[in-house]
């Protein structure tokens, strides 16, 4: 019978293996999965009520799995086979994003009124012009308007594009604000 113990390494909590191999000591800590998924809060795992766990494998020889070499491996496997019974790190998760979302403008702005010359707020954007939807005419020109930042310094311009048979390419040159 494999035998698993919890040893603390500076009051954090791991799972440890006794080796099959007699001649053998394992000096790592073991992969621990529940219910498939790696977990790293032993503490939270250990809180796990008894009566909700379905089974708990073990294997408890090293384990390689491409580049990584594991110590042993705890599976523990819950009734509900959901992780449903302890709180998870949300980091291990895939996430879900709103995917479509409706296009909001750049705000980039008009310093040409007098208004807007003469203001005493500063401008200290380091983002100045950003447009997704700049149309080249039939012979690949193309040209934007904007205006700079109040600060002083040299500005990188990047511009990227495809054409219509979807070939990408891009450009990279420098602006110098005086």
């Amino acid at each position: 019978m494999p035998q698993v113990y919890v040893e603390r390494k500076d009051k954090i909590p791991e799972l440890k293996i006794f080796s099959n191999n007699s001649y053998e000591s394992f000096q790592n800590p073991a992969l621990v999965l529940a219910d498939g998924i790696p977990v790293y809060d032993i503490e939270g795992l250990l809180k796990i009520k008894g009566g909700d766990i379905e089974r708990i494998d073990i294997v408890d020889s090293k384990y390689y799995y491409h580049s990584c070499i594991f110590d042993g491996i705890v599976s523990i496997i819950t009734k509900k086979g959901n992780l449903s019974s302890m709180d998870y790190d949300a980091s291990v998760y895939r996430r879900v994003f709103e995917g479509s979302q409706s296009k909001v403008p750049f705000y980039s702005p008009d310093y040409s009124g007098k208004t807007e010359k003469e203001s005493r707020i500063p401008d200290f954007r380091n983002t100045l012009y950003w447009n997704p939807d700049v149309r080249s005419d039939e012979k690949g020109n193309a040209s934007v308007h904007f205006f700079t930042s109040d600060e002083k310094g040299e500005y990188i311009i990047t511009v990227k594009g495809m054409n219509s048979e979807g070939i990408c390419g891009s450009a990279v040159s420098k602006l110098e604000v005086e």
